[in-house]
């Protein structure tokens, strides 16, 4: 098996929505109610994650094995103004 950890281009949301579905059912099957597990689909996340990726200064890695998409990691901006006072403060 070949681990691969790069930068996500718009071509691996498919894989992302995935990845979140399923991980989130089964990390969560017996603590959240089966409604709304059940509820949460691979193409609403697959729309929700193609938004998010197409904002400026956001950033998505994955993680890929022989299998496709393994995980992945996204980040940007603080969506917290104080945040950013706090970090500014960290850097000086």
């Amino acid at each position: 098996m070949v681990l691969e950890i790069r930068r996500a281009t718009e071509g691996d949301v498919v894989g992302v929505a995935r990845v979140f579905v399923d991980a989130l059912r089964s990390t969560f099957g017996d603590l959240l109610p089966a409604e709304f597990l059940n509820g949460i689909s691979h193409s609403q996340q697959e729309q929700r994650h193609r938004r998010t990726f197409a904002k400026p200064h956001t950033s998505y890695y994955v993680a890929t094995a022989d299998s496709g998409t393994i995980g992945f990691a996204s980040g940007g901006p603080t969506r917290r103004p104080e945040f950013d006072a706090f970090t500014a403060s960290l850097a000086m």
